[in-house]
């Protein structure tokens, strides 16, 4: 065999490999972006927090978990935190994390995903969208309409935050470890974005927001990288800020008081933590 079949047959195999590594991905595409499908509800918050106030979201495919914490400042004074949290953890993972929310003057409510924690369903926009429609409801029931909203978003978890704040009004929005698109952080692994069921495109739900919008990225990030962030302070430098934290994608909060310090600063320059 000479050397250009050599080739042609090498790249024959290449080609058939890749065609499988895209067919495999594609068909578990779901599996390895709601990776926390199934988790068992982890922690109970109520435990730690007596102001923990459990509650379950009724959606035309059954009922999902909500977790609302007040805190302790006077309730017309105190802005309201709407959490979606990433692919690989459930609601009871965010009990230390909203320690630190309620400690800085915030009331924290946190949504899970259907599938997740024992809800009801199973995990994709739609549904996901459903179930953030609903808690949105609920916080009405709770005051919303006197009270300001933030919204908090980590690694998956911005894309359906960033969708939801195109349907609802929020006053601040508060991004870690963000995506661009799901799209773009498809290709990175070597698939083709064409192939994605899942779509959430975070520059183009920024693009045209007048919020203030906080990103904070672990400069050590290699599953969801830095030039992200970088990318989506583009979108508007005038009211979004970006602060990098040196951790990890999955240590982020292991650096709490670096974390604490970010949000206090970007919370107190926003006039968030005093009466509007």
């Amino acid at each position: 065999m000479n050397r250009w079949s050599q080739c042609l047959l090498l790249g024959a195999i290449l080609a058939g490999g890749y065609v499988i590594y895209v067919s495999v991905m594609a068909s578990l595409q779901d599996r390895i972006i709601f990776v926390g499908q199934g988790i068992p509800m982890t922690t109970n918050l109520r435990e730690e927090n007596s102001l923990a106030f459990y509650t379950k979201l009724k959606t035309s495919f059954g009922e999902v978990h909500a977790c609302y914490l007040e805190s302790e400042r006077d309730f017309d004074d105190c802005p309201i935190v709407f959490v979606a949290h990433g692919n690989a953890e459930t609601i009871g993972h965010w009990e230390a994390i909203t320690g630190h929310l309620n400690q800085l003057g915030l009331s924290v409510f946190l949504v899970e995903y259907p599938g997740y924690g024992g809800s009801d369903g199973l995990p994709s926009k739609e549904t996901i969208a459903e179930t953030f429609d609903q808690g949105h409801a609920w916080l009405e029931t709770r005051g919303l309409s006197r009270r300001r909203l933030i919204g908090f978003g980590h690694g998956f978890g911005t894309g359906p935050l960033l969708e939801l704040a195109t349907r609802k009004r929020f006053d601040g929005i508060i991004l870690t470890a963000p995506y661009t698109s799901l799209g773009a952080l498809t290709w990175e692994t070597g698939l083709p974005s064409f192939l994605l069921k899942t779509r959430y495109d975070n520059i183009n739900a920024l693009t045209g927001s007048t919020y203030p919008v906080l990103l904070i990225h672990g400069r050590r990030d290699r599953l969801i990288t830095p030039k992200h962030s970088e990318r989506l302070l583009q979108v508007d430098s005038s009211r979004i800020t970006y602060e990098p934290i040196d951790a990890a994608h999955e240590d982020l909060w292991g650096e709490s008081d670096a974390m604490v310090s970010v949000l206090s600063t970007w919370l107190n320059s926003y006039h968030f933590l005093s009466s509007p």
